[in-house]
């Protein structure tokens, strides 16, 4: 009876350092208009092996190579109607994670038997809110419409035999086999209900 031995494998893993800038400005005693930037630093990712050297070179190479910063951009605005019932709109933009030209048909490494996949472009989210505060009890109903567009690759585009063609640093490289690129749009809706008690 054949059995599968058991083994452990660990890594480290550097997630993507954010920056966040914020203002606000308030309207008398019953507005308040808010606005926010994040930027997040995705090409800056890394993998680290420290009992080897360069195990994680190319993983990293493609990291910075393909992927972008990411800019998001918040803008919200809550209204007091009572001292109990406020209303709240919002709107986000978020930029894409993957740098232009490989959305629009640069060669991607992909590993597995499936070859279809997908890069996504901006994102859009709008925000609708109610609020009702009594006593120490609040709740909130919240509602968020997301608005996303992103290409559809059947198989990642194969560049030309040319040996200088394969280089990762040129980036419009020649195409033996372009495939055909379908742009998906997606709109999820989603709603929250928030209820708490302050102590």
């Amino acid at each position: 009876m054949a059995e599968t031995p058991n083994g452990s494998y660990s890594y480290e893993f550097e997630s993507p350092w954010r920056m966040i800038a914020s203002a606000a400005y308030v309207f008398g005693q019953g507005g308040i208009l808010s606005f926010d930037y994040e930027y997040t630093a995705n090409n800056n990712m890394s993998f680290d092996d420290p009992y080897t050297i360069d195990m994680f070179y190319n993983t990293n190479n493609e990291i910075s190579e393909m992927l972008s910063p990411v800019h998001t951009f918040k803008v919200g605005g809550e209204y007091r109607i009572t001292p109990q019932f406020s209303a709240r709109l919002g709107y986000a933009y978020q930029t894409s994670p993957v740098k232009s030209e490989y959305r629009s048909g640069h060669e991607i490494p992909t590993a597995g038997t499936l070859t279809m996949f997908t890069l996504d472009r901006e994102t859009n989210y709008f925000t609708v809110g109610l609020g009702y505060r009594f006593a120490n009890v609040y709740v909130d109903v919240a509602y968020m419409h997301r608005y996303r567009r992103s290409e559809l690759f059947p198989f990642s585009p194969l560049p030309s035999g040319s040996d200088d063609l394969f280089d990762p640093g040129v980036i419009n490289q020649a195409l033996a086999i372009s495939p055909q690129i379908s742009t998906l749009t997606d709109h999820n809706n989603s709603f929250a209900l928030t209820m708490g008690v302050k102590f």
